[in-house]
């Protein structure tokens, strides 16, 4: 198929995807979009206590971290609990925020900066308080010894004795890692910057 046939409509609703699931089918798969299927209030109830052990430890983790992020803010303003006013982000009903570092999807408490505009993830606010923030790569110039390819293969090492004092040599070789680090540091308050230029800031 030509990308525009594809964009006009996919192989499934056109009834003539040939992947194996689609030909295992008896009938087309095209009405499976519109079978009903019914449930019980039990089975409802079962379904939903199923979902919600699922997703506690994911929630149990969000909620922390909405908590955590919370006292940083009542600390840099220097307000009580219940005086400190969480700003709500202005976006339209239907966009889409995704974090500017990481690019992963935001779903409710970020940092939105009024300056730049950029968004951070709560993830990403911790790991860059804790000094974890991933960014930069530069080199580290390490030496290992070369026992010779036979000591990775479980054999004895090849470090051969000098002929003229009895003492062993062993050739010496530079490895290169990168090593990842970020220079963007939070102030000591707590509060977090604008973002180097490098982070996509605008």
């Amino acid at each position: 198929m030509s990308e525009e046939d594809f964009l006009k409509a996919c192989p499934v609703c056109r009834n003539i995807c040939n992947c194996i699931a689609c030909l295992r089918l008896d009938g087309l798969a095209k009405h499976l979009m519109y079978v009903e299927v019914k449930f019980g209030d039990e089975e409802k109830l079962e379904y939903a206590k199923h979902i919600v052990q699922a997703l506690l430890p994911a929630l149990e983790q969000f909620n922390t971290e909405q908590m955590i992020e919370k006292q940083i803010e009542y600390q840099i303003q220097a307000l009580p609990d219940s005086k400190v006013n969480i700003q709500k982000a202005k976006y339209e009903k239907d966009e889409r925020i995704y974090c500017n570092y990481c690019n992963a999807f935001i779903v409710d408490f970020h940092r939105s900066c009024s300056i730049c505009s950029y968004e951070l993830c709560l993830t990403c606010c911790k790991d860059l308080r804790y000094g974890n923030l991933q960014a930069d790569a530069f080199e580290v110039r390490m030496q290992y010894i070369d026992y010779g390819p036979g000591y990775l293969h479980g054999k004895g090492c090849s470090i051969t004795s000098s002929a003229k004092n009895g003492t062993t040599e062993a050739k010496i070789r530079d490895q290169t890692k990168v090593v990842m680090a970020s220079k963007w540091k939070p102030k000591e308050d707590g509060t977090i910057p604008c973002p180097p230029k490098i982070y996509g800031r605008l």
